[in-house]
C-alpha cells in the first residue's frame, strides 16, 4: 500500500517507519522464543 504511493513526506516517513518494524520483528522473534521456552520450562 505504501509503495503505491508518491515520494512526498508523510509517505516515505511511513514506508521507513513500516520497514524498520518488519525487520525488527524477525530480529527479535528468535530471541523472544527462547526467552518464551525458559519460561514455560
Amino acid at each position: 500500500w505504501i509503495g503505491a504511493r508518491p515520494v512526498e513526506y508523510p509517505y516515505t516517513s511511513t514506508g521507513l517507519i513500516l520497514t524498520l518494524m518488519y525487520f525488527t520483528y524477525f530480529i527479535t522473534d528468535p530471541v523472544l522464543m527462547k526467552i518464551w521456552e525458559k519460561l514455560i520450562k
